[in-house]
């Protein structure tokens, strides 16, 4: 029986998934109505199914007392139980019983019209209540409702269903089996058969194989029915279930997570992805807000985004980076030298960036940049319009100069492209993955130097902190920002626990007014920021990324290089399983290019007793 239920339960997902495909595709994306008619389609369905089952295929089934016929006669006996007589249908049968004084009940009506609960009790404990056409006809009738209403636009459930269809299944087993007895006598073993043991068993091996859980499910049913004695059969009827079922699909939970694209991570990295590392599976492409941010600038980027959290990072010159091992705290000394939240001064040395001040920005773009290097910021004196650094458009883009990021994640046939055309690797990661930022005006003139230009233009990111959406809309809902003019200890504060009261149902940035006004003042970052979230360096394997982000329930994990400078973000969406294989088979591609050239290479040093012209491998992948 547990096989059979493992069967049974395979064939329900399968059907189940393509009704899902084709609803995902064709329904969900469309109008609601469309999703409204089908809730009314499956209801005036399932009305027409049970209402013409019954009237046409329903049993009158003779209803009587131990007193009344102790032999039980030739026909269905069903124990002078008093609760069974009151749950009974007498659907198109005689109400008053014959000249024998026989009354009769609809067995079909009496499974199909009643609740679920009570249906399944009646399966569960009443001996011979029900014909094997009548087993039948509800096992194919809540087959296929079953089948057709999970994952519809309607509040629906699986459980009861499936114990409803086990149970059926079950039942219809033992039922047959006491026929083939009263047929064959040398079945005789099947004399004392009790049709409710059965049907426990058929709705555990039914369940089980439709949602593939054991423990769990041999909990909930040892509860549920009391029958602490059946524990073990039930147990090895889950596991024979759950086995033949994963022969042919995965459970239907899991199937439905699948096709909703959800992130939901496994207990373990896939197999053999070891030779990927953090840079492989990262998005280079980061979302971020400076320590002092104007309010237009973190308004557009809350509204133009869906990311749930932002990075806070200050740009630094690459050469910098380059000279010396320096640390965040270098980077931006005062910030990091803050005793109390509220006790500290913003400020950029000069051995980071020139001291010249930049213009101020223009308010009217509020996408605009200006060089956040030469700021100095006191909380005891106002903020200059040049300290102010608003971050760059969203999606890669800037107003006037361009922002890109030179490394982007390449898809298979990019690989193949690449591979086929030339491409160029290696590399140090830093140089790969350096963000062209806009220059500061004054360094924009005809008279800079190309090289000092493209100097001043290479940065990285240094990271400070991340912070959520929740926390920047409840800060602009209660308007925590100063005005330009004044310095940022005039910045209002709020309590830790306000930043989360509203959790789960967090505001939206679309239901907070913000004026023009409130658009050009300033925000201070730092005192709300998350200063020491788990990072992560760009080097580490993915399975110890995987566990890290797996056993710490993390949301967002920035990847690391050297000297705090951040180089890109892996959130659930990039450590699924399917996100995962794609990338290796990419992998793949390359180390595939790469070993062609490699013996181009060596053939061609062979015949003519060096590498003619071709310096390294890439040459060869040209």
């Amino acid at each position: 029986m547990g096989a059979v239920g493992g069967l049974l339960g395979a064939l329900f997902n399968s059907i189940n998934t393509q009704i899902t495909i084709y609803r995902l595709k064709y329904l969900i994306r469309s109008r609601r109505v469309w999703r409204m008619a089908e809730a009314v389609l499956i209801i005036m369905c399932t009305t027409a199914a049970v209402s013409i089952a019954v009237t046409v295929l329903g049993t009158c089934v003779p209803f009587r007392n131990d007193d009344d016929d102790p032999s039980g006669g030739d026909h269905i006996y069903s124990p002078g139980d008093t609760s069974f007589r009151n749950e009974t249908i007498d659907y198109f049968c005689p109400d008053h019983g014959d000249t024998k004084n026989v009354l009769y009940y609809n067995d079909l009506a009496t499974i199909l019209f009643n609740p679920q609960e009570t249906a399944i009790k009646q399966l569960f404990h009443q001996n011979g209540a029900f014909t094997l056409p009548t087993l039948w006809i509800v096992f194919l009738v809540y087959f296929i409702l079953a089948c057709w209403t999970y994952g519809a636009g309607i509040p629906s459930g699986l459980f009861i269903p499936c114990l409803v269809i086990g149970a059926t299944y079950g039942r219809f087993v033992a039922t047959a089996l006491t026929v083939l007895e009263k047929q064959f006598p040398i079945l005789h073993f099947l004399t004392n058969l009790y049709p409710g043991t059965y049907a426990l068993i058929g709705a555990a091996s039914f369940l089980g194989g439709v949602v593939r859980m054991t423990i769990s499910l041999t909990v909930i049913l040892i509860e549920s029915t009391n029958e602490i004695d059946y524990g073990l059969p039930i147990m090895l009827t889950l596991m024979v279930a759950k086995w033949v079922g994963d022969i042919f699909n995965h459970g239907l939970y899991d199937i439905h997570v699948e096709l909703n694209k959800t992130p939901l991570l496994g207990w373990e990295s896939p197999h053999r992805m070891e030779k990927l590392t953090a840079e492989d599976v990262m998005n280079p492409d980061l979302k971020y807000l400076y320590p002092i941010t104007r309010v237009g600038s973190i308004v557009s980027q809350l509204r133009t985004t869906a990311h749930s959290a932002f990075l806070i990072v200050t740009p630094v010159s690459l050469d910098k980076v380059h000279q010396k091992p320096q640390t965040m705290a270098h980077h931006t000394p005062q910030l990091y030298s803050r005793r109390e939240p509220r006790e500290h001064a913003l400020s950029i040395d000069s051995d980071v960036e020139d001291a010249n001040p930049s213009p101020v920005t223009d308010d009217s773009d509020p996408e605009a940049f200006s060089n956040p290097f030469s700021l100095s910021i006191n909380h005891n004196h106002p903020v200059p319009s040049s300290a102010v650094a608003s971050p760059p458009g969203v999606g890669g883009h800037h107003h006037g100069d361009q922002y890109t990021h030179a490394r982007a994640y390449p898809t298979i046939a990019e690989v193949e492209e690449e591979v086929d055309g030339g491409g160029a690797g290696g590399g140090d990661l830093v140089n790969s993955l350096t963000v062209t930022l806009p220059l500061p005006e004054h360094s924009r003139g005809q008279g800079i130097q190309p090289s000092q230009r493209r100097k001043d233009e290479q940065r990285v990111l240094v990271f400070h902190g991340i912070i959520l959406r929740s926390q920047l809309v409840t800060l602009l809902q209660n308007k925590i920002f100063f005005s330009e003019g004044e310095g940022s200890q005039t910045q209002p504060d709020i309590d830790h626990r306000m930043l989360s009261e509203k959790y789960p149902r967090y505001p939206s940035v679309f239901d907070v007014s913000v004026s023009e006004d409130d658009k050009r003042m300033l925000m201070d970052l730092s005192v709300f920021m998350n200063p020491s979230p788990y990072t992560i360096s760009y080097q580490a394997r993915l399975p110890q990324v995987f566990n890290l982000f797996r056993t710490m329930g993390l949301r967002h994990l920035p990847i690391m290089q050297d000297s705090g400078i951040v180089v890109g973000i892996i959130t659930r969406h990039d450590l699924t399983h399917e996100r995962l294989h794609e990338l290796r088979h990419q992998k793949k591609i390359r180390e595939r290019a790469t070993q062609r050239a490699n013996r181009r290479l060596r053939r061609n040093r062979r015949k003519r007793g060096g590498y003619s012209g071709f310096s390294n491998p890439q040459d060869l992948m040209a």
